[in-house]
């Protein structure tokens, strides 16, 4: 039995088809549990009986079926789960609903009709992205914490008397106990959760400090029983019945496999996708039109001025629709012996402190890079002057578009004042995978 639930939650999909002329069974139905030796076991999948008497899963041909009239029973050969090949005896059918018996196992099925799922779905208006902020588990009062606290009291005075008593006295390094925190450290995800604009679809998406974990499925308000039907989701989160607690604008409060999750809402993010090319760039190019810095007195002076370049970084992640925030700093510093302004550039993710290249550039600025310390621009033109305003404040800025030697977009908000100071910068190329690789650096703070 675990054998047959594990096959069916990888199998679990949507699957719609109209039903044609046959036997009443034909059509979309939903499995919903399978109850076996008194047990009942839940098991979501749609699957879809054609004329043909071919059985479809998703995009899978789940099996063949080939009916007996007389006896009332569904002959199911299974191409992937050998337990499902068989003889279903027909318990129960009716417009809403078939249960069908082979030995000890009852397979329980409703009908699956996507436009009035739809329907039903689209009352709920969750279409759009929803991050998770809260998962409490059920069954723990704030009584019990209080009892919990008291005798963890106790306790700890039981032992500092015992400890005083016999003047035992434990030290434990923090270098050792440090290790032995992150061995046992569990990192928790940031969990992000987008309903389709179809109100049949689901994406969910698991955040975590090294890579990203992703799972869909469809999903169905249940109106009479307060709940939402989460199918081909992950178990955790999303899977099976989960009653629902609250949905507004706002907020989306569900409770499921004994925790209560709390979800908000995010306003979609608007992006600045560069289009440019270089066809572009020849027909709006001026001439005599050259960036705000060159003088390299004036940069060494900034330089020696400014503490740190703070910048809000935003890497966009466009499956999930949002960025993925850290932090950007670029500190300055002067050799005056040798005439060359370095800056060296950091990355702060969480706890993580990333150490950058240090990058230097001497007399020759404004012939070599006039954008240092960001790339170097291979073709570019000046778009235009424009008053921006950021976290660290309102400037003016020359703004330029143009591509690095590699073929990346890049558009500067250059301050005209502040050489070396960029208020914003939106870098945008394809990566070995040949996907977008978006990022923007916004002006925080000057120090």
């Amino acid at each position: 039995m675990k054998k047959l639930i594990f096959i069916i939650v990888l199998l679990s999909s949507v699957s719609i088809a109209s039903a044609a002329k046959g036997p009443k069974f034909l059509g979309s139905w939903m499995s919903e549990k399978i109850i076996s030796e008194g047990q009942s076991h839940n098991m979501f999948m749609a699957i879809t009986f054609e004329a043909d008497n071919d059985i479809i899963n998703g995009e899978l041909v789940f099996g063949i079926w080939d009916y007996e009239k007389n006896t009332k029973r569904i002959h199911i050969t299974s191409f992937l789960v050998s337990e499902f090949t068989g003889d279903w005896e027909i318990m129960e059918l009716s417009k809403e609903r078939l249960i069908l018996k082979m030995g000890d196992y009852q397979w329980h099925l409703f009908k699956y009709d996507e436009k009035k799922i739809a329907a039903t779905n689209a009352k709920l208006k969750l279409s759009g992205l929803w991050k998770m902020v809260m998962k409490t588990d059920v069954g723990i009062s704030e009584t019990a914490l209080e009892e919990d606290v008291e005798e963890e009291a106790v306790e700890e005075g039981a032992v500092e008397e015992s400890a005083a008593e016999e003047e035992v006295v434990e030290e434990v390094s923090n270098e050792n106990m440090e290790a032995y925190e992150s061995e046992f450290e569990v990192e928790l995800p940031t969990i992000y959760l987008r309903f389709d604009k179809n109100n049949m679809e689901f994406k969910l998406n698991e955040i975590y400090k090294d890579y990203t974990s992703s799972s869909s499925g469809s999903w169905m308000y249940k109106p009479k029983q307060k709940s939402i039907l989460f199918i081909a989701g992950r178990r955790g989160v999303l899977a099976g019945n989960a009653e629902l607690k609250k949905s507004d604008k706002n907020a989306l409060i569900f409770e499921n496999a004994n925790s209560v999750y709390t979800f908000e809402k995010l306003e979609d993010v608007k992006v600045e996708e560069l289009t440019f090319d270089y066809n572009y760039l020849n027909q709006h190019r001026k001439e005599e039109s050259y960036p705000p810095w060159s003088n390299f007195e004036a940069l060494m002076k900034q330089a020696s001025t400014t503490g740190a370049l703070v910048y809000d970084k935003g890497v966009y992640d466009k499956e999930i629709g949002i960025f993925k925030n850290s932090v950007a700093i670029y500190k300055p510093s002067v050799d005056d012996e040798n005439e060359r302004v370095i800056f060296t550039d950091y990355t702060i993710e969480g706890s993580d402190t990333i150490v950058g290249e240090e990058i230097s550039i001497g007399s020759e600025y404004g012939s070599e890079n006039e954008f240092f310390p960001q790339a170097v621009l291979s073709d570019y033109i000046i778009l235009k002057k424009e008053q921006i305003t950021v976290p660290a404040g309102t400037f003016e800025c020359t703004v330029v578009i143009g591509f690095s030697d590699d073929g990346a977009r890049f558009k500067y908000w250059m301050i005209d004042e502040k050489p070396a100071v960029f208020a914003k910068v939106i870098s945008q190329r394809k990566n070995y995978r040949g996907k977008m690789e978006y990022i923007m650096l916004e002006l925080n703070k000057i120090r």
